[in-house]
């Protein structure tokens, strides 16, 4: 037997479905379908914090705001997905925008209304966070843009706030600081996990 597709989403209760289709002879099409309650997360991105932990203290509560679109731009894939399957978790009725670079970024800005905030990565190909950001804020002035990155150092935080950055928040510590920083932001005022 042959595997020809192999699909994977997002089900109700935090379970994953998983469809294998398999050719058999002769040309019959078979589908299984297997429903995984343990999400599965590939280990290289566990030691960045970005593996979902059951003791979150800021998960699933009461909140005096409300997050209704926004625009992930990351040039890795699993950073998008994890992202946008946490964040929906948070805020049900949430609308994702997604992009892989600067480019698609301003793109994606230009053909849909503007989100309620914009999470960048610090470091994409093409156009850079900073230089994204940078023509974001000289666009679209009311969008608000919280950097999402692995960069520790105060430099690239003065940086992103040069540039128009209202937040900053490094990714080993997204689980606990990004729902804040979202609150601040989107309260007006400027947030980083960087001391």
């Amino acid at each position: 037997m042959l595997i020809i597709t192999q699909y994977f989403g997002k089900v109700s209760g935090g379970a994953c479905r998983r469809t294998f289709s398999f050719v058999g002879m002769p040309f019959a099409l078979i589908t299984i379908e297997i429903i995984i309650l343990v999400k599965p997360f590939p280990l290289q991105y566990q030691s960045l914090g970005l593996r979902p932990r059951k003791d979150r203290k800021n998960s699933m509560i009461s909140r005096d705001f409300q997050l209704r679109s926004i625009l992930i731009t990351d040039d890795h894939s699993v950073i998008r997905s994890t992202l946008r399957e946490w964040l929906c978790e948070e805020f049900p009725n949430l609308v994702v925008h997604e992009a892989s670079s600067g480019e698609n970024a301003l793109a994606l800005l230009e053909s849909a209304p503007d989100p309620d905030l914009v999470v960048m990565d610090f470091h994409l190909p093409g156009l850079t966070g900073i230089e994204t950001t940078r023509e974001i804020k000289a666009q679209h002035p009311q969008v608000p843009v919280i950097i999402l990155t692995i960069q520790e150092d105060r430099q690239y935080v003065e940086r992103a706030m040069d540039a128009g950055a209202e937040g900053y928040v490094i990714k080993r510590k997204m689980y606990s600081d990004l729902l804040p920083a979202i609150s601040s932001v989107l309260a007006g005022k400027a947030y980083s996990n960087i001391a």
